[in-house]
């Protein structure tokens, strides 16, 4: 990611104007947003078959998502944000864990 300037984009600062970049980005908040509202329904709904495995397998495999755009991004730019990568790592064991 060298050579590429960063931008504000609605207030939040990105690091990098590339276009690869911002669409991989993109993805990353599409797919978030996605495992953060199915999360919340799965909790929120009663245990066992039906609304709460759905929610739970929408959840779970848009956390994998996350998980693969993360890895994506942080090889971009692996010098400032390996730490996070750690974190990410984290969480999608966490979730594999518990699927299991």
């Amino acid at each position: 990611m060298t050579g590429s300037s960063p931008i504000v984009i609605l207030g939040i600062p990105v690091p990098s104007s590339d276009p690869i970049f911002l669409a991989v980005v993109g993805v990353h908040l599409v797919l978030a947003l996605v495992a953060v509202i199915s999360g919340v329904f799965a909790m929120l709904s009663s245990k066992g078959r039906g609304r709460h495995s759905r929610a739970g397998s929408i959840y779970f495999w848009c956390l994998g998502g996350v998980f693969l755009t993360m890895s994506a991004l942080t090889l971009m730019r692996w010098a400032e944000d390996r730490s996070l990568f750690l974190l990410g790592v984290l969480s999608f064991a966490s979730a594999a864990l518990g699927r299991a």
